[in-house]
Order: structure tokens, then C-alpha cells, then sequence
């Protein structure tokens, strides 16, 4: 490590090690934090870092948070000023979401976020959520809340693409809309994974963008471990209305959940009661 870093030489380790170890800091891993970062440690001073782990530590994160989760991830913390670099992040984090339990949770999941310039990196997602998807101040808080990606992801590498591939459904600016707000996590699926569904729902459901509105989340669900199967067993136990329409309105409740045991119900009502499957479904739900 120290023909790969030589400024480590001259740097007070044994204090480092003590500072480190006293938030939590494994020894064994101090170690790999000083290979990963040695900027971190070499020409910065115990104080200035003791500054960003107490910024962190005012948003409520725990030594044992910042130990497992925020260094392993992002060790030049270390080195950030915790007010000038951090701060007008953090302050903008706290406008858009609801509480500072949502700030934490940006932090653990990608710390390296803190280092952006505010403007530079939340700049272009914001004004394209509201220019490109048409959200308000209000509706941009509300989507950021419901799914942190949003936040996270670049606005031309990501966000552009998931509102083209919308609009490439034939849906309109509304209808685009309608959907990104009711399911923002489209923006954690690949493209080739949006257009797989897709191809599915036209050609295995005889679906199309009357069902992506009535279920934006359908674009959410796994292919293989929900869609697939759940298609396959309704279309194996239905003899009335189309598999599109049994499939969505099954997903009744919130979570877009129908347990095995309700869809044995309906089939057996439809088949043996010859109730439609909307009226079924409705009341099961």
C-alpha cells in the first residue's frame, strides 16, 4: 500500500486508526479504506474529517450506519468540508424530500452523491421533470419521495429514455405523466427490460396502453417471477373475459398483490357462478 500511496508515509495512521475505529471503523477494513482513498486521509486533518462525520451524525445517521455504509462506500467524506461541499446538498435533499429519514437513506444508498455540485447534478433531472414530464413543484416532491432514483439517476442517460419509451406507446404528454407519477420506479428497470413487458403484454395478454394506465405498476413487476406466472395461471383457469382484464383488475389492492387462494376463488366463481371476472375481482379485492 505504501508503494502505491507514499503520501501515507508521512500521515498520522495510529491517530487515524483511532479516529476511524472510534465511529465503529473494523481495524481490518481501516486498512482498506486508507488503500481506496488515500486523498482521504493524506493532507487532510482528523478535525475537518470529524466535521463531515458530525454533519452526518446531525441528520441522524448512526456510527454504525456511517462504519458499514457511508466510508466503505465513499471514503473521501473523509476529506469533503462538511458545510461548503456537503451542505447545499443537503439542504436541497431536505427541500425536495419529507423528512430527514429520506435524506438518510440517499446518504447510505449512494453517499458518493454528496460530492456533485447541487445545481450541476439536481439542475437538469429537475428541470426536466418539470419541462419534459410536466410535474409541479409539488408532484416533483411527491415523486422523489414515492421512489429516491429519481433523484439519483442522470436525466439524459435515464429519465429522457423512460419518458420516450412512454410516449412510444402511444400514450400522450397526460397519459406519459399520469404514469411516471403513479410509478416512478420505472426508472431502476433497463430499457430492454420495459420493452420485454411490453412485448409481453401486446402479444402474450392481449393487452396495450388501456392496461399500463389502469396498472402503471404493471411496468414494475418481474416478468419471470410475477407476470409470467400469474399470466400463465389465469389463462390456465379462466373461461370468461379476455386474460388482459382478469390479470389487471386482480390488482386491487395497493401493493398490487392477489394471493393464490383469491385467484382459485374467482376462477371457481367465474367458472361455476358465471359472475364476470371485473365483479369478481372487485369484490375480492
Amino acid at each position: 500500500m505504501a508503494e502505491r500511496s507514499p503520501e501515507l508515509l508521512v500521515a498520522p495512521l495510529a491517530s487515524w486508526v483511532d479516529f476511524l475505529t472510534s465511529y465503529g471503523v473494523v481495524r481490518r477494513e481501516v486498512l482498506g479504506l486508507l488503500d481506496r482513498a488515500p486523498g482521504a486521509v493524506a493532507g487532510n486533518s482528523i478535525l475537518g474529517a470529524g466535521r463531515a462525520i458530525l454533519r452526518m451524525k446531525g441528520l441522524g445517521l448512526t456510527d454504525r450506519a456511517i462504519a458499514s455504509q457511508v466510508l466503505p462506500r465513499w471514503p473521501e467524506l473523509l476529506a469533503r468540508d462538511a458545510e461548503a461541499e456537503m451542505g447545499p446538498v443537503i439542504d436541497r435533499l431536505g427541500e425536495l424530500l419529507p423528512d430527514q429519514r429520506r435524506v438518510r437513506e440517499v446518504i447510505c444508498r449512494s453517499p458518493g452523491f454528496l460530492r456533485f455540485d447541487v445545481e450541476e447534478r439536481l439542475g437538469p433531472t429537475l428541470a426536466f421533470l418539470e419541462q419534459g414530464v410536466g410535474l409541479d413543484e409539488a408532484e416533483v416532491r411527491q415523486v422523489a419521495a414515492a421512489c429516491l432514483s429519481v433523484l439519483l439517476c442522470d436525466a439524459e442517460r435515464c429519465l429522457k429514455p423512460k419518458v420516450a419509451f412512454l410516449a412510444s406507446l402511444g400514450l400522450d404528454a397526460g397519459e406519459v405523466k399520469a404514469v411516471f407519477t403513479a410509478n416512478p420506479q420505472i426508472v431502476e428497470f433497463t430499457d430492454s427490460n420495459l420493452r420485454r413487458k411490453w412485448h409481453f403484454l401486446v402479444h402474450k395478454m392481449d393487452g396495450g396502453t388501456a392496461d399500463v394506465l389502469s396498472f402503471p405498476a404493471y411496468f414494475s413487476k418481474s416478468l419471470l417471477r410475477e407476470i409470467g406466472p400469474r399470466h400463465g395461471y389465469v389463462s390456465s383457469h379462466r373461461t370468461h373475459g379476455s386474460v388482459s382484464s382478469c390479470f389487471f383488475t386482480a390488482r386491487c389492492d395497493p401493493a398490487g398483490r392477489l394471493s393464490l387462494a383469491s385467484f382459485h376463488i374467482a376462477s371457481f366463481l367465474c367458472e361455476s357462478v358465471f359472475l364476470s371476472s371485473s365483479l369478481v375481482f372487485s369484490c375480492l379485492g
